[in-house]
């Protein structure tokens, strides 16, 4: 028997989503940050930046966690990595450099708590009651599923798609019962979901997170020749065809590499000593 207390009705900690075995915990303020970047993560949170956290009850289903995400768990849980001998580990190492997840997802069975590692990202909770023909996820966003999901992995249709659309040659596939953790770039709010039938949907990036694993997805060209795609400089775009579901993020984080930040940085500390007088 246990008992926790604070985690999730302290007046610093919100539940913004739940569903199966799953909920989401955000965190209003981080006071665990240095004092000289107090400023910045003040703004950060107006901007609605948060760390959050995914809590996972072992009481309503079993879990499959990334590897490495689990922070801690308290009661009679017990974990199984699937890897019954070296070659299933190093085919899932494999799959995980194909598919661009985590190479190992631990399954929890038992009665308890498990809480995830914070992240950055937005935490969004799936049902796949409402995606039938399963759901395919951009890599790196893959989190956690309940014991229910099937995890596998999907090919492209063709090398164009693997090479231009810079979304992997191999991705994740989810099908089954139950609930999916992913990271998305945005909040739920902010998502677009387009459905389509038997339509095409292009896209000029990666800003599709998700998307049904009955589309195809290939790379073409915008325009109806290479000359009408070089005057409209939108070039190749990914195009997803058939019947299905994208879920789309208006932006996609773009990250600085180190010269840009080292320049920003800079600047920051050249503006800062010019206000000292």
């Amino acid at each position: 028997m246990y008992a926790v207390y604070n985690l999730t009705t302290s007046p610093n900690v919100s539940v913004e989503d739940q569903s199966g075995p799953f909920r989401v915990l955000k965190h209003k303020l981080d006071y665990s940050i240095p004092y000289e970047n107090a400023m910045e993560a003040w703004f950060a949170a107006k901007m609605g930046k948060h760390k959050r956290q995914l809590v996972c009850s072992l009481d309503v289903d079993d879990v499959r966690i990334a590897e490495g995400m689990m922070q801690w768990m308290v009661g009679y849980c017990e974990m199984d990595s699937g890897v019954r001998n070296v070659t299933s580990l190093f085919g899932k190492m494999i799959t995980g450099k194909m598919t661009g997840q985590k190479a190992v997802s631990p399954c929890y069975r038992g009665e308890g708590t498990i809480v995830c590692e914070p992240v950055d990202d937005e935490i969004l909770l799936i049902d796949l009651a409402e995606w039938p023909d399963g759901i395919v996820i951009s890599p790196n966003s893959f989190l956690a599923c309940s014991g229910g999901v099937r995890q596998s992995v999907t090919s492209r249709t063709s090398l164009s798609s693997a090479v231009f659309a810079k979304e992997g040659l191999f991705s994740m596939r989810l099908d089954g019962e139950g609930t999916a953790a992913i990271l998305s770039p945005c909040v739920e709010e902010q998502l677009i979901l387009v459905e389509i039938t038997d339509d095409v949907l292009r896209v000029d990036g990666s800003f599709a997170i998700a998307w049904s694993g009955s589309l195809t997805l290939t790379v073409e060209t915008l325009g109806s020749s290479a000359t009408a795609s070089f005057l409209s400089k939108e070039g190749l775009v990914n195009t997803y065809r058939g019947t299905g579901k994208v879920l789309l993020a208006p932006f996609i984080r773009e990250e600085l590499s180190e010269d840009a930040l080292a320049d920003s940085a800079s600047k920051n500390e050249s503006a800062s000593s010019n206000t000292v007088s």
